[in-house]
């Protein structure tokens, strides 16, 4: 969930009382919106790898836009059958990846950039 204001992704804080507070606008309002966030596990021949699609790249592979998705995700067979029409599908992805340390640990971590359907004919050319 984030600020409902203009130009403002803050995630908010729910105040209990139907409220939710942006510490960012420090502003207190009863709506909010939904933003996605999706961790995957990509696969092609080659092999497989952990991503993280935000907002935008998460609303092209699943079809749709984060408030319809937090609009029915209390309706479980709706929200699972939406999830399970992003699988299998042949898209071109665009990815950066950079390792971070975390308590002398090293990890890859990986964003999806950009996602497009994957128009065959033109990228065998």
């Amino acid at each position: 969930t984030a600020c409902a204001s203009d130009g403002c992704n803050k995630k908010v804080v729910d105040n209990g009382d139907g409220t939710y507070r942006c510490e960012k606008c420090n502003k207190t309002s009863p709506d909010f919106k939904y933003r996605l966030l999706l961790q995957m596990h990509l696969a092609d021949s080659t092999g497989y790898h952990w991503a993280t699609a935000f907002q935008d790249c998460a609303e092209k592979l699943l079809g749709k836009k984060a408030q319809e998705m937090g609009e029915i995700k209390e309706n479980e067979d709706l929200f699972d059958a939406t999830m399970k029409s992003a699988l299998f599908k042949p898209y071109q992805l665009t990815l950066r990846s950079k390792m971070e340390s975390y308590n002398d640990d090293s990890r890859l971590k990986t964003v999806m950039v950009e996602a497009k359907d994957l128009d065959v004919a033109a990228y065998n050319k």
